[in-house]
């Protein structure tokens, strides 16, 4: 899984950045995170309103801070199932 965070290093975005590492502490779960903060690849990706976060290409997020709950959810619907 691959999660990317973006924002210019804001406080909003790095709460965003640390509530999705604390998530995957929580739940136990290895990411691929990174914190993306150039501009350039923001505008090119459609980025408009920071914070924004994607997972695996899909952009779930822009413009707030998500709940830790929404993270838990994005996460966990990406996991593969258990038997």
């Amino acid at each position: 899984m691959k999660i990317e965070v973006f924002g210019p290093g804001c406080a909003r975005c790095e709460q965003t950045h640390t509530l999705v590492l604390n998530v995957l502490a929580r739940l136990d779960v290895a990411a691929e995170v990174s914190y993306v903060t150039d501009i350039r690849t923001m505008a090119t990706r459609g980025i408009l309103i920071t914070p924004a976060v994607a997972i695996d290409g899909t952009m779930l997020s822009s413009g707030h801070v998500p709940k830790e709950a929404k993270i838990e959810e994005w996460i966990r619907e990406r996991l593969p199932e258990q038997p």
